[in-house]
């Protein structure tokens, strides 16, 4: 298995998790996975949560195994080579989250608020690149490490919950 598959096998893998544990909670009447949808990868949406009450939530996941940095790297930039816009910085959902599968651990951000942070903060923290597998080779992705305490405590609506 390449590189670029196996990170793909670990967010598939993530996603499945939080999926697991969005069905254990009230009020969901359904969740939709529509992360191979190539027109919800272009907004950086996996999954749909409907709501009892009619609402809908669009939920961005990433996957991180890289927990004991006590960091979120924010993707700014996802591609150095297009300069395409990173997934926090372009995604469309209504929540990002922020899954660390070996402490179990779930950070649930407000799309909005945590891209207000951005705007707002970036100017804080010195952007780090971070080599990644493709499909054509390898890349580099760009981002901001932010420490995890920092947007719980500065991201309204922020919180954190821990699924096993």
């Amino acid at each position: 298995m390449t590189s670029f598959e196996t990170c793909k096998q670990y967010g598939l893998q993530g996603e499945a998790d939080v999926n697991d544990w969005l069905q254990t909670l009230p009020g969901i009447a359904n969740i939709e996975d529509v992360s191979d949808n190539k027109f919800y990868q272009d907004m950086d949406i996996d999954l749909f949560i409907d709501l009892e009450d009619g609402q809908e939530i669009a939920i961005e996941i990433k996957t991180d195994s890289l927990y004991k940095t006590g960091n979120f790297f924010l993707e700014t930039i996802s591609n150095d080579y297009y300069g395409t816009a990173g997934c926090i910085v372009k995604t469309q959902s209504d929540y990002v989250f922020y899954y660390y599968p070996g402490p179990g651990k779930l950070y649930v951000l407000p799309t909005l608020a945590l891209q207000q942070w951005i705007s707002d903060n970036q100017h804080r923290y010195t952007p780090k690149k971070t080599k990644l597998p493709g499909n054509l080779g390898q890349y580099y992705s760009i981002g901001l490490c932010v420490p995890r305490e920092v947007l719980m405590n500065e991201v309204g609506g922020a919180r954190c919950h821990v699924l096993h």
